[in-house]
């Protein structure tokens, strides 16, 4: 058996607050994830519930050391991204849909 987090209800990270998974993320049918906090993927993302923000302070960082699937049957809504991932050339597998709105603050620092 895998480790995996797993979302069947409502998650909210909190501005000012820390969230981090080491295994695959999975959000559920079920699942309502809410990130206006910092959140820390590791491994393959999955969204098949509700994953969105409701301020602008979240940001959801994909870090990873081996190649990374984000997939799901919903579109992922996101605030501020940072894909850190250099395990290969193409080191992100988009089998899904995201949505990202992008600060002007980080425009600046990337």
């Amino acid at each position: 058996m895998v480790s995996q987090t797993s979302n069947t209800g409502v998650l909210t990270v909190s501005e000012g607050t820390v969230f981090s998974t080491v295994k695959r993320f999975d959000n559920q049918t079920s699942g309502t994830f809410y990130n206006d906090g910092d959140a820390y993927i590791y491994s393959h993302f999955n969204n098949e519930g509700i994953v969105d923000f409701y301020g602008t302070t979240g940001l959801t960082r994909f870090i990873g050391a081996s190649p990374q699937e984000l997939s799901g049957s919903q579109v992922s809504y996101l605030y501020d991204v940072l894909f850190d991932n250099n395990s290969v050339s193409a080191p992100f597998e988009l089998l899904g849909a995201l949505d990202i709105m992008v600060s002007q603050t980080s425009i600046k620092a990337l």
